[in-house]
């Protein structure tokens, strides 16, 4: 009976640490810690070919948040757009640069008291020039204004894509895949070590 209170001690720690680490994900938004990234994955509803993606990066000691935004899609759809929430406001214009092949012209939108960012295309009307086209990809470096904030949380994230397979376009809503930095994994490692250790020690005493 020990015995299987220890295993399940373990596994409520296991579960302990797990809940603990910086990286806490849920429905439509995440919380990360310095060094921490996330990735938002977009999928237009009745065609799984037309998809995008949003990876975020906060560096708390440079004040900065990183947005990578890529258009994955197959099926020669535009990406027009990105929109979220965060619990920051901002320094000066966000620095945008493009990946290699990209051809667009993006430019910052508005800015809400609530830490609302909308990234848009310019007033140039959505063309190949001005949009993510399947495969191209753009990164922007927001500086945040005053001091980070120990947790920053990214929530309402929402990109537009146009010219789908039947003409129309969307506004789907993200679903979030976490990434922990490496020291938070270090760090889960180690504490299952532990837990491991402990509970061996437990056996060898309760076989005395």
């Amino acid at each position: 009976m020990s015995s299987m209170l220890s295993l399940r001690n373990g596994f409520l720690a296991v579960a302990a640490l797990v809940l603990l680490s910086p990286a806490a994900a849920f429905a439509d938004g995440v919380t990360l810690s310095n060094g921490q990234s996330a990735t938002f994955n977009y999928v237009a509803v009745g065609f799984p070919s037309s998809t995008a993606s949003a990876t975020f990066t906060y560096n708390q000691v440079a004040g900065t948040l990183t947005l990578v935004l890529t258009n994955t899609a197959t099926d020669n759809i535009k990406l027009a757009e990105i929109g979220f929430n965060a619990n920051m406001s901002i320094s000066g214009t966000p620095v945008i640069t493009y990946g290699a092949g990209t051809v667009a012209d993006f430019v910052i939108g508005t800015e809400s008291l609530q830490g609302a960012f909308t990234l848009g295309t310019n007033s140039n009307g959505g063309n190949d020039a001005d949009v993510l086209n399947d495969g191209e990809s753009l990164t922007v470096v927001f500086t945040l204004n005053g001091v980070p904030p120990a947790l920053l949380n990214i929530t309402g994230s929402q990109v537009h894509l146009m010219s789908l397979p039947n003409g129309q376009s969307q506004k789907p809503d993200g679903s979030i895949t976490s990434t922990p930095e490496p020291a938070s994994m270090l760090l889960l490692g180690s504490g299952l070590v532990g837990i491991a250790s402990r509970l061996r020690k437990r056996r060898k005493i309760e076989t005395k």
